[in-house]
């Protein structure tokens, strides 16, 4: 799925499903070759969600690494891209008081979180994913922190 499609995509199934207390974000890693634009896109989208539906909580999802991106001749600038947009999104995030989640044990330079493809996460890294997922939501749900893991 691509950024574009985001909005319809939520309109339409939160017309046919009761509201979720939470909505998490993990989109954007197709995307990355327009950073500037997918940036202003999530902001759009995320200001779209809070006035379609006010109640639902927004999580954004960092988007991961990975030790090979697909279609691309340049990936150390795909890399640059990704770290852009998670850093301008965690910002507007805080900025917006909403929730944003990191995952500071997945990293490219771990080949054991990766399939052999080098782009999805290998059961051990979907093991991390899941388990920061639900650390995090129980955080967010506590009213701990907006942000996890916490930033010290």
């Amino acid at each position: 799925m691509k950024w574009k499609d985001l909005d319809s995509t939520f309109e339409n199934e939160i017309k046919k499903k009761p509201t979720p207390n939470y909505i998490i974000v993990y989109l954007g890693a197709n995307d990355l070759v327009k950073s500037k634009e997918l940036i202003e896109n999530i902001k759009c989208s995320f200001l779209r969600i809070k006035v379609f539906a006010p109640d639902i909580r927004i999580i954004w999802s960092d988007i991961l690494p990975r030790l090979y991106w697909h279609g691309t001749l340049r990936p150390k600038l795909i890399e640059i891209s990704r770290k852009r947009v998670n850093c301008a999104v965690r910002s507007f995030m805080m900025q917006e008081d909403l929730y944003f989640m990191r995952y500071p044990s997945i990293k490219s330079s771990e080949s054991n979180s990766f399939r052999h493809d080098g782009t999805h996460l290998s059961d051990v890294g979907i093991g991390i994913f899941l388990n920061n997922i639900q650390a995090a939501l129980e955080t967010f749900k506590l009213n701990i922190d907006k942000v996890f893991p916490p930033e010290h």
